[in-house]
């Protein structure tokens, strides 16, 4: 049976070899042996057939979905409707579909999300701003079927479609904005993409090339993909290209540090990595506690986004705040020590964006204790 153009290749139960079914009884009996199959047994078959008819057909609207298949037409009925969609579509999804559960799609996903952050006419370091990782996702797939259905795949990976139809038309729109500045930047081969981009670049790596240098999120993603993953190799590439760009247009050639050494620091220390990296763990982890989601399951994913790495400049800040613990503390000196704010700006200007974007991350390394995992981490190596 085909539904909406897609072979889901699922064989008949035998009971089904040998009874003429009508076309709709045949398509029933799919969707009752995929309810089976993903450990849908509480899903109805009206919801069955609504979330089936949405993949078959995103733009289809709420309304005529649940009078079609007699279901309340209420807020809650469509958030269960969409989950099942959601379900079925990873239980077989189309043959374009790009899947950032599994490690390797994953790891050239996050590498296309890096090399989508160009330059913009700001020149140095400013860069367009991070695109989320199921956009990105979708718009790979969007690269591999032209025609792909993007609120079916929008609710495969997590994307949020109201029941009103809210958010479809930007999701669409983001989608193939991102479709377009992939082929602007020539990553429009996916089995390519898969062979030269499968090792994940080292995000701090990326900012701390970044930020020395002052080149854009993109041009530090490629430098450090030329060098293997090479920070230093990666560096003095970025220099030599810099120096040689200067000399052409008889400027002085840059310095091998581009931002003072107090600033820089941040990105080289192993113990804000290590913090980072345990924030990051936490938060994927509570994300899938949240979503029902049992960790390492492939197709069922977790709230996009995260996941998204914390600053090693803001966490540098957080390590202070958290030290403090209440006591006194000077915000303003320790996010110009790090490189956050500029020590000729009044103290005072924006103060409390500082501190809402600091304090949330201080409280969380003192919930984990990760204050106290480092202080025995640096005693362990101490003892070794």
């Amino acid at each position: 049976e085909r539904w909406g153009g897609k072979d889901w290749n699922v064989p008949p139960p035998r009971k089904m070899q040998v009874a003429l079914l009508t076309a709709a009884e045949a398509d029933d009996a799919l969707l009752l042996q995929l309810r089976e199959a993903g450990s849908l047994k509480k899903a109805s078959l009206p919801q069955l057939r609504a979330a089936r008819d949405f993949l078959a057909d995103g733009e289809v609207g709420w309304a005529e979905l649940a009078a079609r298949h007699g279901i309340l037409q209420s807020a809650g009925a469509w958030d269960a409707t969409i989950k099942l969609a959601r379900r079925i579509g990873w239980l077989r999804p189309p043959a374009a579909a790009v899947d950032e559960a599994e490690p390797a799609t994953a790891a050239v996903l996050s590498n296309m999300q890096l090399l989508l952050q160009v330059a913009t006419a700001g020149g140095g370091s400013s860069s367009r701003s991070e695109t989320a990782i199921a956009t990105v996702a979708i718009a790979a797939e969007l690269l591999g079927d032209p025609g792909l259905n993007i609120p079916a795949a929008c609710v495969r990976h997590g994307v949020t479609i109201g029941h009103l139809g809210s958010g479809r038309k930007s999701a669409r729109e983001r989608a193939e904005r991102t479709r377009a500045a992939l082929v602007e930047l020539g990553l429009t081969d996916w089995e390519a993409l898969k062979r030269q981009w499968a090792v994940k670049l080292d995000r701090p790596a990326v900012k701390a090339l970044q930020q020395r240098h002052r080149v854009s999120v993109a041009e530090a993603a490629r430098a450090l993909h030329a060098a293997a993953g090479d920070e230093a190799a990666a560096g003095a590439a970025l220099l030599s290209q810099r120096r040689s760009a200067c000399l052409e247009a008889g400027d002085a050639p840059p310095e091998e540090e581009s931002v003072p050494s107090s600033a820089s620091a941040v990105f080289d220390d192993p113990k804000l990595l290590r913090i980072q990296a345990a924030l990051r763990d936490e938060a994927l982890r509570r994300a899938a506690i949240e979503a029902g989601v049992a960790a390492g399951s492939s197709g069922l994913h977790a709230r996009r986004g995260a996941g998204a790495l914390v600053g090693l400049k803001t966490i540098a800040v957080a390590v202070d705040m958290a030290k403090a613990n209440g006591g006194p503390f000077d915000l303003h000196a320790s996010a110009v020590r790090h490189g956050i704010s500029d020590p000729n700006e009044p103290a005072g200007r924006n103060r409390k964006g500082l501190h809402d974007r600091v304090a949330p991350v201080a409280a969380r390394i003192l919930e984990l204790g990760l204050l106290e995992s480092d202080a025995a981490a640096d005693a362990a190596a101490a003892a070794a």
